[in-house]
């Protein structure tokens, strides 16, 4: 049994085959989007002697737990999972994006689904107090950088273009936690993720054609078809 076999309705799609279901999703392409933002900054931290440059590199910013958390170098940054939901269009259905028919592919067009929310948190782990202040207060400095909007917007530049908004969320702290004791300090940053939900599927051309016909009284007199433009 194929999957359009199994639809209750007409499905989205119109070339009339099942499209290739993606690899990947919009929460990925945003959070990997975010984690490379991260590692192009260098950050300020205090020392005796004034300030240095630090950078995070983008080996230690995970969008994930690192397999192995013990070994993880600090500083470093973690990108933590929190609700999430999609924010669908009103009462209709998907929303076929025509300005992208054949951007993408011959033939092909994007469906944007809905927006994907979710509450993220940049957690920081760093050795020393002011490595994980420095890097914090960097990175709140850095999602303020837009002129027209207080919320970053990012290129999801292998997600079809796309822009992925972060927003701060109340709820940022310095965290004393048994890693303490291990000598890990962290500080928490929420932010509010939105990525739009696209879909790359094949179109049907559809050909208008017009009969036109005319009665002279007795009969009718068919003129032929005329292509639709």
């Amino acid at each position: 049994m194929t999957p359009l076999e199994l639809l209750a309705g007409a499905p989205v799609w119109l070339g009339g085959e099942m499209p290739e279901l993606p690899a990947t999703g919009a929460r990925e392409h945003g959070l990997n989007a975010l984690a490379d933002y991260l590692a192009s900054l260098t950050y300020r931290v205090k020392s005796p002697d004034g300030s240095r440059a630090v950078n995070v590199p983008r080996s230690r910013i995970h969008v994930f737990q690192p397999d192995d958390f013990e070994a993880a170098e600090l500083p470093g940054i973690a990108i933590l999972p929190g609700q999430y939901d999609h924010d669908y269009y009103g009462l209709g259905g998907p929303q076929i994006l025509e300005e992208t028919r054949d951007q993408f592919g011959e033939g092909s067009v994007l469906v944007r689904t809905s927006d994907y929310v979710e509450t993220v948190i940049i957690d920081i782990a760093s050795v020393h107090y002011p490595h994980g202040r420095g890097v914090a207060e960097g990175i709140k400095a850095a999602l303020r950088m837009m002129a027209d909007t207080s919320a970053l917007r990012l290129k999801c530049l292998d997600y079809y273009d796309q822009i992925a908004i972060f927003s701060t969320v109340p709820g940022a702290g310095y965290l004393l936690d048994p890693d303490v004791v291990r000598s890990r300090r962290h500080v928490q940053i929420p932010l509010l993720m939105r990525v739009p939900e696209l879909y790359r599927v094949q179109y049907a051309e559809m050909k208008v054609e017009i009969t036109t016909e005319v009665y002279d009284g007795n009969s009718w007199l068919d003129f032929g078809v005329t292509p639709f433009p």
